[in-house]
């Protein structure tokens, strides 16, 4: 079983639980540690409170991954979104026949109720899904995206003095996002048949202009988004993107983040002679309460050095001041 991706700004390190060592009610649940016994004993949504449900999928190179997103009752929403916002870091887990199907990392508050579970197998997807639908009866036919107009003109801020985002244009984002990444992985880093411009989602995300320069820039820090710097050029202004004359792509992110720090969060960019300086100066920013507890020491400290000290600092402060 895949993990899904659960509204997150960037693609979480995943671990599978391997089931539940009690019968439960199917539903959501809270994670607390690296363990299927870690399951907190109340459901955070049942199917009883579930509306809006339907199946899709993604093939790339005859490989297909199918998807059950459903939504959240009005009443149940609030609920969700406060335990969501409670667990940003961990996982929370969808219990189906008495075992952990699904344990995304909730990477933000959830605010619209919406949830998604993924498949490898086609037979398991549909029977999940038929299974679902028939529990929910009329519920499963109303809209999965129930809570969406009530945060669509809510503003994120992501890092200070950067462009907002709203709750709409996020979702919008982070859904092209997620399917331009599976379908770019799915091509394999050896030869990769497509250019970033040619696949559909490109396009659908520059078309959305500057507002996802924020949320762009924050994952252009992570190894495996470090492909889409295209996009980012494509979507900024010039002056906060690297010369196209430097050839070398590392080089050129380095600058790239470096203008942004400068010009954008209005501050001189950190420089760190090694990366044991660097290291811990960023554990000294990313509290024991911001770290996931299914990391150990050597992951968190691998994925440390991965992100930008400013840009992961100008993300803290604004979390902090929201």
């Amino acid at each position: 079983m895949k993990h899904n991706y659960f509204l997150a700004p960037c693609l979480s390190l995943a671990f599978l639980l391997t089931g539940c060592t009690q019968t439960r009610t199917d539903g959501w649940y809270l994670v607390e540690n690296h363990s299927a016994d870690s399951l907190l004993k109340n459901p955070i949504l049942t199917i009883a409170d579930f509306q809006g449900l339907k199946m899709d999928s993604v093939s790339v190179q005859g490989k297909t991954t199918y998807f059950i997103n459903g939504g959240t009752k009005p009443e149940k929403m609030k609920a969700f979104a406060d335990a969501t916002e409670k667990q940003i870091g961990k996982r929370i887990a969808f219990v189906y026949q008495g075992r952990v199907i699904s344990d995304p990392m909730v990477n933000a508050r959830i605010d619209t109720g919406n949830w998604e579970i993924s498949f490898s197998n086609s037979k398991e997807a549909h029977e999940v899904f038929g299974d679902l639908r028939q529990r929910m009866g009329r519920q499963a036919d109303m809209p999965v995206k129930n809570g969406q107009e009530v945060a669509d003109q809510k503003l994120i801020y992501i890092l200070p003095n950067a462009e907002p985002i709203s709750y709409k244009q996020h979702f919008q984002y982070n859904d092209r996002l997620i399917k331009l990444h599976r379908k770019w992985e799915a091509n394999g880093e050896a030869d990769k048949k497509m250019a970033l411009k040619d696949y559909p989602e490109y396009g659908e995300l520059v078309a959305m202009g500057r507002c996802i320069t924020a949320p762009l820039i924050i994952q252009l820090m992570l190894k495996e988004y470090r492909y889409l710097l295209p996009l980012y050029e494509a979507v900024q202004d010039s002056s906060l993107c690297a010369s196209a004359e430097i050839e070398d792509a590392e080089q050129r992110l380095d600058e790239t983040i470096t203008l942004f720090v400068t010009k954008v969060m209005k501050q001189p960019r950190t420089r760190f002679k090694n990366d044991a300086e660097k290291l811990k100066a960023m554990k000294e920013l990313v509290k024991e309460e911001y770290r996931p507890q299914s990391l150990s020491d050597a992951q968190l400290d691998a994925i440390l050095l991965q992100y930008d000290y400013d840009l992961w600092k100008g993300v803290l402060q604004m979390n902090k001041s929201r």
